[in-house]
């Protein structure tokens, strides 16, 4: 009784994470914020609804598969939003603040010229 207890608050945390970066993604005006809810929010849901499954099915074996998926992808997604966000920033998308304008790049930061003029130095 308990176990199921727990599986559905599970689940359904996980379902809640997951409808959460879906809507952020549609709701979100640009690449940066995103890819912020989507790589945060469905991690966590993931996590959730996978651990759930697994613990409801009881096996070590299954347990140990989903932790192991889990945590590949408590690794993998902040590092695939990351190369992402640094396409981004290379094409020129600027980030837009909240009245949707768009904000420049700060003096001191990453330009997309830069890096660009840089990687043409190193190879002449």
């Amino acid at each position: 009784m308990i176990a199921d207890i727990v599986f559905i608050l599970m689940l359904m945390t996980g379902t809640f994470f997951v409808i959460t970066a879906a809507w952020g993604l549609v709701k979100f005006p640009d690449i940066y914020t995103r890819l912020h809810a989507v790589s945060k929010a469905s991690t966590f849901g993931f996590a959730f609804i996978v651990l759930a499954v697994a613990f409801r099915m009881g096996t070590g074996t299954d347990i140990t598969k989903a932790v192991t998926a889990v945590v590949f992808q408590f690794v993998t997604t902040p590092i695939a939003a990351h190369m992402i966000a640094r396409v981004a920033i290379q094409r020129g998308i600027k980030p837009l603040g909240q009245n949707r304008e768009v904000i420049d790049f700060p003096e001191t930061g990453f330009a997309p010229e830069d890096e660009h003029e840089k990687k043409e130095a190193r190879t002449n």
